[in-house]
């Protein structure tokens, strides 16, 4: 499962990366912390991660903000696949090892293994920094946006096997086929899986490097109620 710390993330030196979609400048009141296999799983990946984390003896890699968390016989050999410029090693591993995804309660926004496909297909990637008791570590090839990636649902509806679990849709995908066809549509549409959002400075960042010239689609929020 993943067990991302966004929360140790800290700021990228200005100039130094064109195309970061990290500002160089903090936000106020925001201060990293740093990274240990300790720390909790951010907030945003939900508490089914760190139920895992905590209660069930999970082993954790030491990527400083997108560790994975394994349990079983191979759970030591997919966690040292990952590197600071290879964060996505364990999907590659657990791929190879005839894998799937399960997505609980959650759609293919939540779905991390494409970020592997957008890497596999050449997608520009940013530079991220993150804070450990070391210091300041760069780390590369991370994903980024994923608000995008419910347009690949159709083109995988045939992988997909769902169940409800309690109010919970729950589905189920082989990992190799779900990641040839997401490799496919990125390298045949360098804007396929981007979001529409006005402000992602990562879907911009990534349209501008790898479609320079075209226009990524963006959409306004919707109005408010009236």
């Amino acid at each position: 499962m993943p067990a991302f710390t966004y929360q140790c993330g800290a700021w990228s030196p200005a100039g130094v990366f064109p195309g970061n979609a990290y500002p160089p400048a903090p936000w106020p009141g925001y201060a990293p912390v740093p990274f240990t296999p300790a720390e909790p799983v951010h907030p945003d990946i939900g508490a089914i991660p760190e139920t895992f984390r905590r209660d069930f003896g999970a082993l954790r890699g030491d990527h400083p903000t997108l560790s994975f968390l394994a349990a079983g016989p191979d759970a030591a050999a997919i966690l040292a696949t990952q590197r600071p410029d290879r964060p996505q090693g364990p999907l590659a591993a657990l791929r190879d090892l005839g894998g799937d995804v399960l997505l609980l309660g959650v759609d293919h926004r939540a779905n991390t293994a494409l970020h592997l496909a957008e890497l596999e297909a050449g997608r520009h990637t940013t530079v991220r920094h993150a804070l450990t008791p070391a210091g300041i570590v760069a780390t590369r090839n991370g994903g980024g946006c994923s608000d995008g990636f419910g347009a690949i649902e159709p083109r995988v509806a045939d992988l997909t096997r769902e169940a409800r679990i309690g109010a919970a849709r729950a589905r189920r995908l082989p990992l190799r086929p779900l990641l040839e066809r997401a490799r496919a549509l990125v390298a045949a549409d360098p804007l396929a899986l981007l979001c529409d959002r006005p402000g992602c400075a990562h879907c911009a960042a990534v349209a501008t490097v790898d479609a320079p010239g075209r226009t990524r689609p963006v959409h306004p929020p919707p109005a408010a109620p009236a």
